[in-house]
């Protein structure tokens, strides 16, 4: 998965853990929006009013069941449990300011 961008403002994190993440959104070459964990990016899988369910990007090719789910932007649960390696190696984020 090719990404060409990504913004640099972090979201907060509610979850009961408290684990240092790195937390960025990137858009993927076919202009989706994307989730990106500390290397490991999710995409939306259904959106409810303000709440958004994320799925591991590799869901459907490696069945990797890590997901994500926030309200408003804010991560209310994370489940970052994946059953593959990071795609960091497998694109390349810029970032920039916006």
């Amino acid at each position: 998965m090719d990404v060409f961008n990504s913004q640099t403002q972090g979201l907060p994190c509610a979850c009961a853990h408290r684990r240092r993440q790195i937390v960025t959104y990137v858009t993927s070459r076919r202009g989706k929006k994307l989730l990106s964990i500390n290397g490991f990016t999710f995409c939306v899988q259904s959106t409810s009013g303000h709440k958004t369910r994320w799925i591991c990007s590799t869901h459907n090719h490696k069945q990797c069941r890590a997901v994500v789910h926030t309200v408003e932007g804010q991560i209310l649960k994370l489940n970052n449990n994946h059953n593959h390696q990071s795609s960091s190696n497998y694109y390349s984020v810029i970032m920039y300011q916006q």
